[in-house]
């Protein structure tokens, strides 16, 4: 059986046993969209991906997912997702190319947020930015004392196209996360490029053990299935020393826990229709379809 007649076989199942309306696949191919997804991962897609969305390009309907409820993504939701991954890549060599102009937007940034600042005394202010926001300000009287407040609303359309400006600027050859300002009052000011490192913040685990990158997201595990709730059922491209390259892994906004399903996405047809025609079917019930994976790989 090919993999599109598995995911239909699915699909089937999946709209004879449930009494929401069901999406229908859409049969149409994807193949426009591939040179793009192989220039955003940097490299050629597996045949098992380009077989299905050559017969199929996702779902129609805004109901109930082919995938025991999940969506079948279409491939330019899948381009839209990939797009984060690729925003966290970091140059290899990070530079300022136009050191003149870019100092020149940070002392416009500096002195629009000095004049923006309501009390009549303080010493230094702090606050950070990234594409188009500012947040934490901080301001410091002579005493030490500190008082958290919000720039002047009239200066907060100038800052926030400033800051795009000069993300703009630097993104191809820095591509920093956050600028943190330092502004004297009188008004000299020194800024510094941070980078937010998703794991650093987070308790990412793999199972098993090494076969996933500990990574928050990743440009190269491709999102095929989704939950409605910002989590994947996707593959790996990139996987761990102890993974498989292709393998079906969980991934997303809530999946700190992130595990392997199968060893390919024809493997992971395959385990689902096996668990969907057996005896003790798990997709009947109520829990997340994660979950279920997760019980039927006993992690």
């Amino acid at each position: 059986m090919t993999l599109t007649k598995k995911l239909e076989k699915i699909a089937a199942w999946t709209a004879q046993n449930n009494k929401e309306e069901i999406n229908t696949l859409k049969k149409e191919s994807g193949h426009s969209y591939f040179e793009k997804i192989e220039n955003q991962i940097g490299e050629k897609l597996p045949t098992d991906f380009i077989e299905l969305y050559k017969n199929f390009n996702g779902e129609d309907g805004e109901s109930y997912g082919v995938l025991f409820g999940n969506r079948f993504m279409e491939l330019d939701e899948v381009i839209l997702q990939l797009e984060f991954g690729v925003e966290l890549l970091k140059p290899t060599e990070r530079k300022i190319l136009d050191e003149e102009k870019s100092n020149a937007i940070l002392e416009l940034i500096a002195l629009a947020f000095h004049k923006s600042i309501k009390l009549e005394k303080w010493e230094r202010a702090t606050f950070e930015c990234s594409d188009g926001t500012y947040s934490g300000i901080r301001v410091y009287t002579s005493d030490g004392e500190r008082s958290d407040t919000s720039a002047n609303r009239d200066y907060q359309d100038q800052i926030f196209k400033l800051i795009k400006e000069v993300y703009l600027l630097e993104k191809e050859s820095y591509n920093w996360d956050t600028l943190e300002f330092e502004i004297k009052f009188d008004g000299s000011h020194t800024v510094k490029r941070t980078d937010y490192i998703w794991e650093d913040n987070m308790s990412l685990t793999s199972s098993p053990p090494l076969a996933i990158r500990n990574k928050y997201f990743h440009h190269k595990w491709i999102p095929m299935f989704y939950d409605y709730g910002g989590n994947f059922i996707g593959m790996d491209l990139d996987p761990d020393e102890k993974g498989t390259k292709g393998q079906i892994i969980v991934f997303g906004r809530d999946e700190e826990n992130m595990f392997v399903i199968a060893d390919s996405l024809e493997a992971f047809f395959d385990l689902a229709i096996e668990q969907m025609i057996g005896e003790n079917n798990p997709f009947d019930g109520e829990s997340h379809l994660h979950e279920i994976f997760k019980k039927i790989k006993n992690y």
